[in-house]
């Protein structure tokens, strides 16, 4: 994953692109001995630049050293009810139009990719497709299980995985969570 990450930011200068695991809170989080360090360092970086601000003031010029903590606080965590998932993430943010714009004039200026949009809940949701650039026979993953998630057609979506996972020839178990759905 690492690999075709790094392939990704080579075609596209993302500001930020991440992957990692999720934690999951719980009510005693201080003394949760499956937190990740990376996700204590990014807190202690959060309260050290917070720290800054309250002693030094000059918050706008701390904001842009608190924007990557707090992004990476802010996607690392997720409900306790949910660790059975252990969940991995990939954010990628692009650079809003008006920089590209503006980076048009340099030799290297980034490029973001098509916004596409998918159907859910009867809104539409913005995604980017990663490595569809990457040629397919290098994208090809380690997948070894799927858990299909809460759901009132679990049943349906596990089928459909699996024929998805046919059609690629990918070796993968897929299963369905025991976590209730609890619907709307």
């Amino acid at each position: 994953m690492n690999n075709l990450l790094e392939k990704e930011q080579a075609q596209y200068t993302y500001p930020f692109l991440n992957f990692s695991d999720v934690d999951y809170h719980c009510d005693d989080w201080e003394n949760n001995t499956d937190r990740h360090i990376e996700t204590i360092e990014w807190e202690h970086k959060v309260k050290e630049i917070v720290s800054k601000i309250v002693v030094e003031g000059d918050f706008e010029k701390k904001a842009i050293e608190l924007a990557e903590p707090t992004i990476m606080l802010a996607i690392r965590h997720k409900h306790h009810g949910f660790k059975e998932e252990r969940e991995v993430r990939i954010v990628a943010v692009q650079f809003p139009k008006n920089m590209i714009e503006a980076a048009g004039k340099l030799e290297v200026f980034p490029s973001n990719k098509a916004v596409s949009f998918r159907p859910y809940a009867g809104v539409l949701v913005p995604y980017i497709s990663l490595f569809d650039g990457i040629p397919e026979c290098d994208r090809k993953l380690p997948i070894k299980h799927i858990v299909v998630g809460p759901h009132p057609d679990k049943w349906k979506r596990q089928k459909s995985v699996q024929m998805m996972l046919g059609k690629l020839e990918i070796q993968a178990t897929v299963s369905v969570s025991d976590i209730p759905f609890l619907g709307r």
